[in-house]
């Protein structure tokens, strides 16, 4: 790691902040080299987590949005050469041909992982997810609100399975269990079902736990089913949504609108 030292005849520029005072500590923790070496200042405790969430939306700078064309093929960071139309993002403060990520995967996996899809494990940026749902659409805002309250989600799902299953099933399980009450087999075999129904209460709580559990767990599959549905549907929508602002796809538009307003 490169560490650098501001002094009067020798200042350094921060990436973020710009000009730093003279004795700021500054470090160049990615592999970027020359101008383009992202540098930020150095804190008391000898960590770094530079965030562009933190500055204000005018010294932002500009969301760089790729699409991949058969005369401009990109490379994704983590899958290489993506297919034509799939468009990429430089989410981080990267720089090079290491900068680009396919945004639909990138959006899967932040959905999938949120916690360690918070920041790039190279610049160590912050991801500013909300700069690209900006582009979403209702139907996509739509989409986007199970994803990002949990609980919630939860509750409305847990809530229409609960319902579906009472309107659904409600009259041919009260016919099912009328008739397993009256049926002769189930009174042969009382001595069995008794142990349970008259048996010990630590024994009648583990028996629940465990029902418990299962029901559990037969929810969260359901909910995660849910989720990658949800999540698929909204990397899709957000990636047709999302303004091309680097390459030849960006070229094209620029001078389809300078000929219109000519």
């Amino acid at each position: 790691m490169e560490i650098a030292q501001a002094s009067p005849t020798q200042p350094y520029d921060c990436r973020i902040h710009g000009d730093v005072e003279v004795g700021a500590k500054l470090v160049a923790p990615s592999l970027c080299c020359g101008k383009e070496k992202v540098i930020y200042p150095l804190l008391t405790n000898q960590s770094f987590l530079p965030s562009l969430l933190s500055l204000p939306p005018s010294r932002r700078p500009p969301l760089e949005i790729a699409q991949a064309s058969p005369t401009q093929p990109y490379d994704c960071r983590i899958h290489g050469e993506v297919e034509v139309g799939a468009k990429l993002v430089a989410p981080c403060l990267c720089r090079g041909t290491g900068k680009w990520m396919w945004f639909a995967d990138m959006n899967r996996r932040r959905r999938r992982d949120p916690m360690s899809s918070r920041v790039c494990g190279t610049c160590h940026a912050r991801i500013d997810y909300e700069a690209y749902q900006q582009f979403g659409s209702s139907l996509t805002q739509f989409v986007s609100w199970p994803l990002d309250h949990t609980l919630a989600f939860r509750g409305v799902l847990l809530t229409a399975i609960l319902s579906s299953t009472f309107f659904l099933f409600l009259e041919p399980a009260s016919v099912l269990v009328i008739r397993s009450l009256t049926s002769s087999l189930f009174w042969r075999q009382h001595s069995l079902w008794a142990r349970v129904v008259y048996g010990p209460l630590p024994l009648k709580i583990v028996m629940y736990k465990y029902v418990g559990q299962l029901l559990w767990s037969y929810f969260l599959r359901v909910e995660g089913a849910v989720r990658e549905t949800l999540a698929e549907a909204e990397s899709v929508l957000l990636e047709r949504a999302l303004p091309v602002t680097v390459g030849e796809e960006y070229q094209a538009e620029e001078g389809e609108g300078g000929e219109e307003e000519d």
